[in-house]
């Protein structure tokens, strides 16, 4: 992440990125956003509890950092509630998991909507976790997500042409010409593991 001031140094910041190497990927394109003027940040996320095969929800009035060490910081300012796949999360369930962190009024009305928004965007695009960290509010009072990250299952890829995910795995270079045709062959088939 690099910071400027106006465009031309946001430009100048690009233009060093590209085609740089970070791990084994080239940098081939650049995100450019505009700086907001944050008040305060949160923490919002659903990620799929494989123990008690169920999402669950997780709310921090305190963002930035890892939910793990938010948790461990502040763990008064971390709620979590299991979400019955059936009803889906509750309008109730999300404002009481803001409500449980310190926040109330308009701003839990507000963050309890944000966390609905989070779920559906989960259930629609078979989420294994869907993160928003930061949350942020800014000084002008809009809440908006710095930025956030959505882990689609493999298995519900399939579905969702539209994201245009070629393979679905995760690597630590780009995939291989081979391994793409062993994708094609594996996306179809059902009955095990071919990769």
């Amino acid at each position: 992440i690099k910071k400027a001031a106006d465009p031309e140094e946001a430009a100048t910041a690009a233009a060093g990125m590209l085609g740089r190497r970070v791990k084994n990927f080239t940098v081939d394109w650049v995100l450019v956003e505009e700086q907001v003027p944050i008040a305060r940040e949160f923490y919002a996320g659903v990620i799929i509890d494989d123990t008690a095969q169920q999402p669950v929800m997780i709310f921090s009035s305190v963002g930035g950092t890892g939910i793990e060490e938010i948790a461990m910081e502040h763990p008064d300012r971390v709620a979590r509630v299991h979400v019955d796949i059936g009803t889906g999360l509750l309008d109730f369930q999300a404002r009481d998991l803001v409500r449980q962190t310190g926040i109330s009024g308009k701003l839990q009305l507000r963050l309890g909507g944000v966390l609905m928004s989070l779920f559906r965007v989960a259930q629609q695009y078979d989420a294994r976790a869907a993160e928003i960290n930061p949350l942020v509010l800014t000084t002008d009072g809009k809440l908006l997500a710095a930025d956030c990250r959505v882990t689609v299952d493999d298995y519900g890829v399939f579905r969702h042409k539209d994201l245009g995910i070629a393979i679905a795995r995760e690597y630590d270079r780009p995939p291989t010409a081979l391994e793409k045709i062993a994708y094609d062959v594996e996306a179809n088939d059902y009955r095990g593991t071919f990769y």
